[in-house]
């Protein structure tokens, strides 16, 4: 499709659709990818420098639901990680594009869903996180506790408390944390 059929729609003030813009600019398909794990990679780091500030704003409010409300209405970071979230939305829509429809197993969605890194969905879960190497140790999200004994396995993306002996994989992760059911975990790891 050219430039030229879509200038009625234009001038009407309807936005060319996703698979029409890959038509026309065609190169743009190879940066979509990379764009989309840069805007990932960003957003890991913002992640954690927002679980920064909440740990700065609590102490100041004494709250932490009040000093989620201030950081989401007041910080800069909260608002790149949700412009970032827009952004990764509309890349995956174009990646998807391209994609032809398939009959996709369940089997092949839990592969999917168990490459989204555990670190990502984990932090702002976590309080009194340290990193020590490939590994991150913190406070176990799932059972109240003084001294940490919750460990993020980065490299295997997997987790494990040897206070509560609560472990397993990414999706047991979110099915823990949100109280999802096994397909729940996996659209909701597919989609994030």
């Amino acid at each position: 499709m050219e430039l030229m059929a879509l200038e009625p729609r234009l001038k009407e003030s309807q936005h060319p659709s996703h698979r029409e813009l890959l038509t026309i600019f065609p190169e743009a398909k190879p940066l979509i990818g990379k764009n989309l794990k840069n805007y990932i990679d960003i957003r890991i780091i913002l992640l954690r420098k927002l679980q920064g500030e909440l740990k700065v704003e609590t102490k100041r409010w004494g709250a932490t639901w009040f000093a989620k409300e201030v950081i989401k209405n007041t910080s800069l970071t909260y608002q790149a990680i949700e412009e970032l979230n827009r952004r990764i939305s509309q890349l995956r829509v174009f990646q998807a594009i391209d994609k032809k429809p398939s009959h996709v197993t369940f089997a092949e969605l839990i592969e999917r869903a168990k490459i989204v890194p555990i670190e990502s969905i984990a932090m702002p879960h976590l309080k009194k996180v340290r990193k020590y190497g490939d590994k991150i140790v913190t406070l176990c999200p799932f059972h109240s506790e003084k001294s940490p004994s919750f460990y993020l396995y980065i490299k295997k993306n997997y987790y494990k408390c040897y206070g509560c002996d609560a472990h397993g994989d990414i999706i047991e992760f979110v099915r823990k944390i949100y109280g999802y059911s096994m397909r729940e975990a996996v659209n909701f790891l597919i989609n994030y």
